[in-house]
């Protein structure tokens, strides 16, 4: 992405959900210098047919009711992911030193319950997914037996609150999924390249319309409240979502979930969607 499009894009957010800034705020959360940044502004106000003004008594440029963003979209719930994108950098990932800038206070609760991951194995798998590299390691199933395999990982996904990988496993000739934290004593076994890629991996490519209907035995007064908390008007109590075919197990895990203090199934898999 050019420079001068990441900057459109964040004046633009600012000035849509955050109330508007004036240069020196725009150049502290850019890091890009005052001059650049007040010539961005000359031209983009010059653009805007008047859509955006300067108010003198806040010291800010601030966007009337008739501004129209060019390179972002006026998404809510985009801006709340683009906060907790930011928020995970910050609490998460120090190696970027990123502060916070967003206005909207968020916390994410996720972040708290993630399983932890031993650094050696991360770095290890991240290495040979991108040099689509084979890696030998003892992995341990869920039933506690300790295994040597030999797997090519060419993708990672968080799940259920942990990282996994897909990985084509070289013993059985399929592709599966491994928990990160179930890996010990890893290493990289095969030059670059040599590793089996993700172009035959048929479930990774194949994507499943999942089909899922409010538990029926849940309270009129709980259904009610799912449909508002999921936009649905009250005729319609079914949801339809897109997954990877690979990672479908973990969405109907997720949605089938209790909800705090319930026993009962919030939603009920019942097959898939019929295109034809």
């Amino acid at each position: 992405m050019k420079k001068e499009d990441r900057l459109i894009k964040e004046f633009e957010t600012i000035l849509l959900w955050e109330n508007g800034c004036n240069r020196e705020q725009l150049s502290k959360i850019t890091g890009i210098g005052i001059r650049t940044i007040q010539k961005f502004l000359n031209n983009y106000i010059s653009h805007s047919n008047g859509a955006i003004y300067f108010n003198y008594k806040y010291n800010t440029y601030m966007a009337t009711d008739n501004f129209n963003p060019t390179l972002i979209e006026k998404d809510p719930t985009g801006y709340t992911e683009l906060c907790l994108a930011e928020k995970l950098n910050q609490s998460l990932i120090p190696i970027l030193k990123q502060n916070y800038s967003r206005k909207l206070p968020i916390e994410d609760t996720r972040q708290l319950s993630m399983a932890t991951s031993d650094d050696h194995v991360m770095n290890t798998l991240i290495e040979a997914i991108n040099t689509k590299s084979q890696i030998s390691s003892t992995y341990v199933s869920k039933k506690g037996t300790r295994n040597s395999i030999i797997i090519s990982p060419h993708a990672m996904a968080l799940a259920r609150n942990r990282y996994h990988i897909r990985a084509y496993h070289h013993k059985y000739n399929r592709y599966s999924d491994f928990a990160v934290g179930r890996f010990e004593l890893v290493k990289i076994c095969s030059e670059q390249g040599e590793g089996a890629g993700p172009e035959l991996d048929v479930e990774w490519h194949t994507y499943k319309s999942l089909n899922f209907e409010l538990n029926p035995e849940l309270s009129s007064t709980e259904i009610e409240s799912y449909q508002m908390e999921w936009c649905l008007p009250p005729s319609v109590k079914q949801r339809r979502i897109v997954s990877r075919q690979a990672l479908q197990k973990y969405v109907i895990a997720d949605m089938e979930r209790p909800s705090i203090g319930s026993n009962m199934k919030t939603w009920l898999f019942k097959g898939y969607y019929n295109e034809d």
